[in-house]
């Protein structure tokens, strides 16, 4: 299980392959069966390879791989690479991705980013892409199944993408678009946390249907007056003047302050 991060860089994201040496792991009984959401992923121009995920393995020895279920929902995907950007590779036709929910962007056309790079079922819904997307860069031996209430676009309109605040302004598309958190993965594995950045986390709070991606849209104007591990404070809340806040040690990267109508 991976949740609620920030995850930017690096060869892959996530490489989520076999355990090498370790037929522990391979017999345990949640070893086919793996649970990504609630998490912001970046592919920057140049990174690596250009898959975002890897699941199933890469030790060669086949009869080791997760060969299993990869549950991949309310995530928030960003590449900033000019050329093409994969968002799953499946090792083998024994691997299964289910893919809803999600939020995935591209600063290239949306030709230049494909859901599978070969193998495997890829099952997807309720997701936000890039109008143009592709199933593949190739002719793949695995199959992209499109089960419907996936959306395209060109902008999904987040506060502010050049600072990497990926929270929804208030006529994003995303807002009440994502389908319920299937049962099978509840209670254990709901959407009930967002990542805050940075290295903290808040409460998520659906308010009618679930949005899509890793952050849901607030209108709120007033919240509880409360310490962060980031020791920052602000008071008087709520009010219709000045408020002050205090920032009492450097993690803040920034505060965005809302009015009653989400501005």
């Amino acid at each position: 299980m991976v949740r609620n991060n920030w995850i930017e860089g690096g060869n892959r994201q996530l490489d989520l392959v076999d355990a090498e040496d370790s037929q522990i792991l391979v017999n345990h009984p949640s070893y086919t069966t793996t649970h990504v959401y609630g998490i912001v992923l970046i592919e920057p121009d140049g990174a690596g390879n250009s898959q975002i995920v890897h699941y199933g393995g890469d030790s060669g020895t086949q009869a080791d791989y997760r060969k299993g279920t990869l549950y991949f929902y309310n995530n928030t995907v960003i590449s900033t690479r000019t050329t093409n950007t994969t968002l799953i590779s499946l090792s083998t036709n024994d691997e299964t991705a289910n893919v809803f929910n999600n939020t995935v962007y591209t600063t290239a056309s949306g030709s230049n980013f494909a859901m599978i790079s070969n193998n495997g079922t890829f099952n997807m819904y309720h997701n936000w892409l890039k109008t143009g997307w592709k199933d593949c860069h190739c002719n793949p031996n695995g199959v992209v199944n499109d089960t419907g209430n996936n959306l395209a676009g060109s902008d999904p309109l987040f506060e502010d993408f050049d600072a990497q605040n990926f929270r929804l302004l208030q006529n994003s598309p995303l807002i009440n678009q994502g389908d319920v958190i299937p049962a099978a993965l509840l209670p254990d594995h709901n959407v009930s946390q967002e990542y805050a950045e940075h290295q903290n986390s808040t409460s998520r709070d659906i308010s009618g249907d679930i949005d899509i991606g890793a952050y849901e849209y607030s209108s709120s104007l007033s919240i509880n007056d409360e310490t962060f591990d980031n020791d920052a404070f602000i008071s008087p809340n709520p009010t219709s003047g000045i408020s002050k806040t205090d920032l009492m040690n450097d993690f803040i990267k920034s505060v965005i302050v809302y009015n009653e109508l989400g501005q």
